[in-house]
């Protein structure tokens, strides 16, 4: 899905394809400072003009923190 350029425009327009792909990449920096979870959050939730509840963002970061861990 992340071929020829696809995942870039797709995140355009589809949040919840941004948001996955934003997590995905945090995730990976989370894995060595996990304390900093709860600042990503709130950037996300104040900054990234998603929609989406806070509860829904996390829930999101701590799947893609399982998948990478």
């Amino acid at each position: 899905m992340r071929t020829l350029l696809f995942s870039g425009f797709k995140q355009n327009w589809s949040k919840q394809h941004r948001l996955d792909r934003e997590c995905e990449a945090y995730a990976v920096q989370l894995k060595y400072s996990p304390s900093r979870k709860d600042l990503y959050i709130d950037f996300m939730y104040n900054k990234y003009n998603l929609g989406m509840s806070r509860e829904r963002i996390e829930g999101n970061f701590n799947k893609w923190i399982r998948r990478i861990g």
